[in-house]
């Protein structure tokens, strides 16, 4: 069944925490973030849904109360803020249920498992869990295991951590809804490959756990060549040097830093789960070409012809490879146009991460209806 033959729905979207959607709908009319909503939901309206979205428990920017730091030692996921909306949750009458996290689906599973919120179809997608699990403790691994079985759908975004995820029974189905991109913000353009260049210009940007700040430093670092500039929050002040800078801001700032960069660098530490997607997927549809660590994930989207890849920790490939990237420059277009029509060909845009959530939804509700029937 497709997107467009659906009917209305009714669903509602369990954000983490801290996001506000309406404050995050001002953000956006002020140019300050590439969506209307957070990770582009509400794309799912032009097919005939209706969202109701959580209710943040933590203002941006302040720290969770103490009891609900407790109890998210104790588990491992926000129960305070699934707590904070079960009212909110019953009272929506919804068809069905969306969440971004773990944090958020593990706390929901188990208030739905004590009867506290409707036991509504769920797509319930994870994140970090893959990564997490090796550190995840035994008495946890049940729980996590037990609550997960009772959802319809785990999603993921990878498909490292899809097949690690079915490996485990993870869910009752376990399904990879590809991620995206806002086009609206971030539009298809020409590639523009500088040529002769004396001094080449690098851009960073990400505030993922996963991103490999050492590496990147030990690649660039007073080094003439290359001046690096880095859009995050999570860059190590020590890794400051003369020809690294760092200035994290909003969607505006950064479309400038893309307009200004000459390569994109996604440096990433091992991980499961698609590190680096946004800044990857951008970074193509504006024509930018693309130097990534090969964690799995990333080649998945973007193939080995489309972006330079190169070996974890491994500095020296990772300069060689943007000073490579320079050096062919129609080899290089060539090598973005062929992201780009990736890109469009497989629809790696928050519209279409939405329509995927629909047609996942379609299927959970036309399958409960038969089941009722």
């Amino acid at each position: 069944m497709t997107a467009a033959a659906t009917s209305s729905r009714h669903v509602f979207v369990l954000l983490p925490a801290t996001l506000d959607v309406d404050l995050w709908r001002r953000r956006h009319d002020g140019g300050e973030v590439p969506d209307a909503t957070p990770y582009g939901y509400h794309h799912a309206e032009r097919f005939g849904y209706r969202l109701s979205y959580g209710r943040p428990r933590v203002a941006p920017g302040t720290r969770r109360g103490l009891l609900a730091r407790a109890l998210f030692r104790l588990f491992g996921f926000d129960l305070a803020h699934a707590w904070h909306n079960r009212r909110a949750i019953r009272a929506a009458r919804a068809d069905a249920l969306w969440f971004y996290t773990e944090h958020e689906f593990l706390a929901a599973l188990l208030l739905r498992c004590l009867g506290l919120i409707p036991a509504l179809p769920m797509i319930a997608q994870s994140i970090w869990l893959a990564d997490e699990w090796p550190r995840v403790g035994p008495l946890r691994r049940v729980l996590y295991r037990r609550l997960m079985q009772a959802a319809e759908i785990c999603a993921f975004n990878s498909p490292v951590n899809t097949e690690f995820a079915r490996r485990r029974g993870w869910g009752r189905r376990v399904e990879l809804i590809d991620f995206g991109v806002s086009l609206d913000s971030f539009p298809l353009a020409q590639p523009k490959i500088r040529r002769d260049v004396e001094r080449i210009r690098v851009l960073a940007i990400g505030n993922d756990r996963h991103r490999d700040w050492p590496t990147l430093h030990a690649a660039f670092a007073n080094r003439r060549e290359f001046e690096l500039r880095v859009a995050s929050t999570t860059y190590p002040e020590p890794l400051l040097c003369d020809n690294i800078a760092v200035s994290p801001g909003d969607q505006a700032h950064v479309r400038a830093l893309y307009d200004w960069a000459d390569v994109i660098v996604v440096p990433l530490t091992a991980n499961l789960h698609v590190s680096g997607a946004t800044v990857s997927c951008e970074s193509a549809a504006l024509g930018k070409p693309v130097v990534a660590t090969d964690t799995g994930g990333l080649s998945h989207y973007f193939g080995h012809d489309q972006f330079f890849f190169v070996a974890i920790g491994d500095s020296a490939a990772l300069r060689a490879a943007v000073a490579g990237a320079m050096a062919d420059p129609g080899a290089t277009e060539a090598r973005v146009l062929a992201a780009q029509r990736r890109l469009v060909e497989r629809e790696y845009t928050t519209a279409a991460y939405a329509r995927r959530h629909v047609e996942l939804t379609e299927r959970l509700l036309a399958a409960a209806s038969g089941a009722a029937a």
